[in-house]
């Protein structure tokens, strides 16, 4: 299967805990955090040089997205956010926003 160019690009930046999943049908940005949440990263499966970009932190269970960045207009934007998720990754209550 062929990926957007911007998907593969972030996914390659991040290392290798990220890889490419099918959510909902469209190909994302993904990691299980190991404690409990995952990250998806959604709106890059294509070749655009305007973005349109969303970061989501979900809780597996119950499931529920608990953070969210939405209207992310570049790579450098994108990237920024899921390092702000990385650091909250060693303490899961910090990911959930309140």
């Amino acid at each position: 299967m062929k990926y957007g160019k911007n998907l593969v690009d972030i996914v390659a930046r991040l290392g290798p805990t990220y890889s490419i999943r099918v959510i909902d049908g469209e190909n994302v940005g993904y990691r299980d955090t190991g404690n409990g949440y995952e990250v998806e990263i959604s709106g890059l499966d294509n070749n655009k040089v305007c973005l349109k970009a969303a970061v989501f932190v979900w809780r597996i269970s119950p499931r529920e997205i608990v953070r969210r960045r939405f209207e992310l207009s570049s790579i450098r934007e994108v990237l920024h956010a899921v390092r702000v998720i990385e650091e909250l990754v060693p303490y899961p209550q910090a990911l959930e926003e309140e």
